[in-house]
This record gives structure tokens, C-alpha cells and sequence, in this order.
């Protein structure tokens, strides 16, 4: 398997930063932000790199999902060295595989996220 290359490197560190500030700016739960996330138009800025020369910070883009998603009365709620692990892993599957965001959607339905994560620690 390939290393990631710096770019892909600091996406995926931003990726679980924005994730693990979910925790605290989001008013969706973990599970809904993550959804909801990997469904925004706006995370293919990600993946084709042009967040790094973009002038918005993490936490507007947290924001940005507040303003369009209804609160979530469910408030289900990872640790933040679990969201962290998610948002990076996610990244990282998507440069390493074109880990396509809808079917990390549906694997995540199968069962706990964080569960699924610890799994896949020692692959990346």
C-alpha cells in the first residue's frame, strides 16, 4: 500500500480535526454530523485537494452544516478520540481506495463507527 503523499497527509489531519470539533460546535449528533458531512457538496474540496487554498476555517464549515441541517434532539455523542479517528480514517479510505462517501455511509449503518474504526487502525 502506498504512502500518503503530504497534501493527502494534512487533508486527512483536518479531516479528523473537523470531526473531532463536531463534538463541540455541531448541534447534530455524531452519527447524523457524519452523515450529513459525508453528504455535503461541499466535501469534494477535500479530496481534490483545494481545501489547502481555501480561506475557511474548520470550524465554518461545521457551521455551514448547523445552517443547513435541523437540530438533532438525539444527541448521540462519540468521544472526540473517536470522531478524530473517523474523520481521518475516512481520508484516508477515500485516497487510498476511492473509498466512494456513499458506501462509507452504509458500512457505517452496519454497526458502531467506532467499532468499525478500531478495525481498521492496523490497515492505515
Amino acid at each position: 500500500m502506498r504512502k500518503l503523499d503530504f497534501n493527502e497527509f494534512k487533508i486527512c489531519q483536518i479531516l479528523g480535526n473537523i470531526f473531532e470539533k463536531s463534538i463541540d460546535f455541531s448541534h447534530l449528533s455524531s452519527p447524523m454530523f457524519i452523515r450529513r458531512f459525508m453528504t455535503y457538496k461541499g466535501t469534494k474540496c477535500f479530496f481534490d485537494k483545494s481545501y489547502l487554498f481555501l480561506s475557511c476555517n474548520e470550524e465554518d464549515i461545521i457551521y455551514e452544516l448547523n445552517d443547513k441541517y435541523a437540530e438533532n434532539k438525539n444527541k448521540i455523542l462519540y468521544r472526540n478520540d473517536e470522531m478524530y479517528r473517523i474523520g481521518y480514517i475516512y481520508g484516508a479510505l477515500s485516497f487510498y481506495m476511492n473509498f466512494h462517501q456513499k458506501a462509507f455511509i452504509s458500512f457505517s449503518h452496519q454497526r458502531k463507527l467506532s467499532n468499525i474504526i478500531m478495525h481498521l487502525i492496523p490497515l492505515i
